[in-house]
C-alpha cells in the first residue's frame, strides 16, 4: 500500500495530490471514521500557518470531517504546539496542524494529533491511508441529519482565554532575550489575543 504519513505527517505541493483539496477532504472523513469508533461525536481543532494555501485546506478538511459528524474547532493561525496544547486542555478528540513547517511556501502538510496532544498513533494512521486509498469512505457516511457544524468562536476565544490563563499577571520579561520564528509562521496570532 502507498504511504500518505511520512515522519511529520502528510506533506506536498499546495493544490497538488495529496495535498489538494479533493484528497484532504478524503483525509478529513477518514480521521472523522477512525474518531468515531472512540466518541459518537468526536471535536477536532484545526489551526493553520499563514500560507496561502491553508485556508483552502482549512474549508476541506472541515468539510471532510463534518460530513462524516465530526465537528470542527477552526482557530485560525496558530503556532504547532498551540494546537496540540488547545487539543489537550480543550478535550478534543484529535487536533491537526495546517503546515509545512520550514518547506517552501508553496507546500503544505497535514500534522495529526490524537487527543493527548502527541503525533496519532502508526495504527490510527495506517486505517486513514486504507480508508482514503481504497476509496471505503462513501458508503460509510451517515445521513443527512448526522451531520456536524464548525466551531469558529469558541475557538478562537478557547486561544485567548487559554493564552490569558497561563500566562502570569505579574510576568517582567525585563533582561530576556526573545528568539521569533517568523517564517510562514504563526506568531502574529498570539498579538490579536494578548494586547
Amino acid at each position: 500500500m502507498a504511504k500518505l504519513f511520512g515522519t511529520d505527517g502528510i506533506r506536498g505541493e499546495a493544490n497538488q495530490y495529496p495535498m489538494d483539496g479533493a484528497f484532504v477532504f478524503s483525509v478529513g472523513q477518514a480521521l472523522a471514521y477512525v474518531l468515531k469508533n472512540r466518541n459518537p461525536q468526536p471535536r477536532v481543532v484545526i489551526g493553520r500557518d499563514t500560507r496561502i494555501s491553508g485556508p483552502m485546506l482549512e474549508s476541506a478538511l472541515a468539510a471532510g470531517l463534518m460530513s462524516m459528524g465530526a465537528a470542527p474547532v477552526l482557530v485560525g493561525v496558530l503556532p504547532t504546539p498551540g494546537i496540540a496544547f488547545m487539543t489537550t486542555s480543550t478535550h478534543a478528540d484529535a487536533g491537526i496542524v495546517i503546515s509545512a513547517s520550514h518547506n517552501p511556501f508553496q507546500d503544505n502538510g497535514i500534522k495529526v494529533f490524537s487527543g493527548d496532544g502527541f503525533k496519532l498513533s502508526d495504527s490510527d494512521e495506517e486505517t486513514i491511508e486504507g480508508l482514503v486509498l481504497h476509496n471505503d469512505l462513501k458508503r460509510n457516511c451517515p445521513s443527512a441529519a448526522h451531520l456536524a457544524l464548525p466551531n469558529t468562536r469558541r475557538g478562537r476565544k478557547t486561544v485567548c482565554g487559554l493564552s490569558e490563563r497561563h500566562i502570569p499577571r505579574d510576568l517582567s520579561m525585563k533582561g530576556m532575550k526573545l528568539v521569533l520564528d517568523t517564517a510562514n509562521g504563526a506568531p502574529q496570532s498570539r498579538a490579536r489575543c494578548v494586547q
